[in-house]
C-alpha cells in the first residue's frame, strides 16, 4: 500500500527550515520523490523519509515546527476536510478515517464521559511508530484544534512509548500543558468540553466538496490495484476524449508524469503498453458488436483518424477490421 504526501508538503519542510532536497538525500530517495500535486511513497520510502526528517529536525521543538507551520490546515484535502468541521471530536473523527491517505499512520478515536482520547498506532500494528513521527502527529493533533477553535486547548493527559528526554521533553509538556509520561501506547486525552468545542473554521459546503472525492480514494486505495489497474481504469474514461498522453493519465491520478513511468517500470510495464494493450482489448470487444461502426470505435479508443485506429488494429492482429469481423460473426457497417 502507498502513501500519497498531498499538497504543500515541501514548502512545509521549508518553513520548518528543512532543505527538501537535503532530506531526500539523507533519505536515498530520488531527486523528484516530492515532486506533483500528491506525491505517492512505498512504505520503504515513507519509513526513510521519516527516520531522515527526525535528524534533520532536531528534536521536540522541530516536531512543533512542522506540525504547527503556516499553511499544515492545507496540507493534504483529508486535513483541510477536518479542519472544516464543525467541532473538534468531528475533526479527530475525519481525521481517523483519512489518515491511511497520507501514511502509514492510524488514529483511534477513544469516547469516554469526561475525555476523548487519540491512540496513535502503525497500519496494522506491525511496528510502533517511530518517536519522531509521535511527536510530529500529537502536535499536529492539539495544533489543528487549537487554531480552528481559536482556543489555548492543553491536553489533558499524553503518553508515549518512547517520551523525549531532558529539553526535548521540557519543550513537548509546554507545549501540551500537560505532563508526558512513558506508556504502552502513544494517546492525547483532550477533556470532553474541549472536543466539543465549535471550530471557527466549520465549512460545511467545503466537506460536502470534498468528501466524494476522499471516499474515493480511501476505496482505491483499499482495492490494493497496481498502478498498471489504475492506469487502464483510468484510460477508459479518458480516451473518447481523446486526452490520452502519460501527462493527462498522470493528472487524472494525481501523480507526476515522472513517477507514473517509474511506478509503472517497476511493474515491468509502461504507459505506452498498458495503452496499446487497453486499446487492444476494448477494440476486440467493441467490434463484437455487430451495431458498432468502424469509426465509432475509432473514437471510443481516442484515435482523432479512423485510418490511424485500422493501421495499429492491423499491427494487433495481422488482418484487417473486415476480415477480423468476418472471421468472428460480428460483421457491421464502417
Amino acid at each position: 500500500m502507498d502513501y500519497v504526501l498531498d499538497g504543500q508538503y515541501t514548502r512545509l519542510l521549508r518553513n520548518a527550515g528543512i532543505d527538501p532536497s537535503r532530506l531526500l538525500r539523507a533519505a536515498g530517495l530520488p531527486g523528484d520523490a516530492l515532486v506533483g500535486p500528491r506525491p505517492v511513497l512505498a512504505p520503504a520510502q515513507h519509513n526513510a523519509l521519516i527516520e531522515a526528517l527526525s535528524r534533520l529536525a532536531g528534536g521536540a521543538k522541530g516536531a512543533i515546527a512542522l506540525a504547527t507551520g503556516e499553511g499544515v490546515e492545507r496540507f493534504s484535502p483529508p486535513v483541510l476536510a477536518a479542519y472544516c468541521a464543525d467541532d473538534a471530536l468531528q475533526c479527530l473523527e475525519r481525521l481517523a478515517r483519512y489518515k491511511p491517505l497520507i501514511g502509514p499512520v492510524r488514529f483511534t478515536v477513544e469516547r469516554e464521559a469526561s475525555a476523548v482520547g487519540v491512540v496513535i498506532t502503525a497500519e496494522g500494528n506491525a511496528s510502533p511508530v517511530p518517536a519522531f513521527q509521535v511527536l510530529v502527529e500529537t502536535a499536529f493533533l492539539l495544533g489543528i484544534i487549537r487554531s480552528a477553535t481559536g482556543e489555548p486547548v492543553n491536553a489533558l493527559a499524553a503518553t508515549m512509548v518512547e517520551p523525549p528526554q531532558g529539553e526535548d521533553l521540557a519543550e513537548m509538556e509546554e507545549y501540551l500543558g500537560c505532563p508526558l509520561r512513558a506508556g504502552a501506547v502513544d494517546r492525547l486525552v483532550l477533556r470532553a468540553a474541549d472536543a466539543a468545542l465549535p471550530f471557527t473554521t466549520s465549512h460545511r459546503s467545503m466537506w460536502e466538496y470534498l468528501e466524494p472525492e476522499l471516499s474515493r480514494r480511501l476505496a482505491d486505495l483499499h482495492s490494493g490495484a497496481s498502478m498498471a489497474q489504475r492506469v487502464r481504469a483510468c484510460l477508459v474514461e479518458l480516451l473518447p476524449s481523446g486526452r490520452c498522453a502519460a501527462g493527462d493519465a498522470a493528472r487524472r491520478l494525481g501523480v507526476s508524469r515522472r513517477t507514473l513511468q517509474r511506478r509503472l517500470g517497476q511493474e515491468g510495464t509502461t504507459f505506452s503498453k498498458e495503452l496499446a494493450s487497453l486499446r487492444h482489448d476494448l477494440a476486440l470487444g467493441y467490434l463484437s458488436h455487430a451495431e458498432m461502426g468502424v469509426r465509432e470505435v475509432a473514437y471510443l479508443l481516442g484515435y482523432l483518424e479512423t485510418n490511424s485506429f485500422l493501421r495499429a488494429f492491423r499491427t494487433w492482429t495481422g488482418t484487417g477490421v473486415g476480415q477480423w469481423r468476418a472471421a468472428h460473426g460480428s460483421g457491421a457497417p464502417a
